[in-house]
């Protein structure tokens, strides 16, 4: 995502939570490369918003550890 503001943020991650009576859970995968100064720096930022708007956030390590992952993958809420 080519976002870096919260505002945007919230608004993107509200309109996956709409009710639809097949949704379950709602998981957000955020991929960044962390090699373009610029790109690193946005995800950064949207880490940050994930969080202000209550998500938890995991890391890539999180979710390879061999440990089963519920409803708490990369940003859920």
């Amino acid at each position: 995502m080519p976002i870096a503001w919260k505002g945007t943020l919230a608004q993107y991650a509200g309109r996956l939570h709409r009710l639809n009576d097949a949704k379950r859970e709602v998981i957000i995968y955020d991929y960044a490369d962390m090699k373009v100064p610029v790109l690193a720096r946005m995800a950064a930022k949207r880490r940050v918003g994930y969080q202000a708007i209550g998500y938890k956030v995991l890391g890539a390590r999180d979710l390879f550890s061999g440990q089963v992952v519920t409803s708490n993958a990369l940003a859920t809420r």
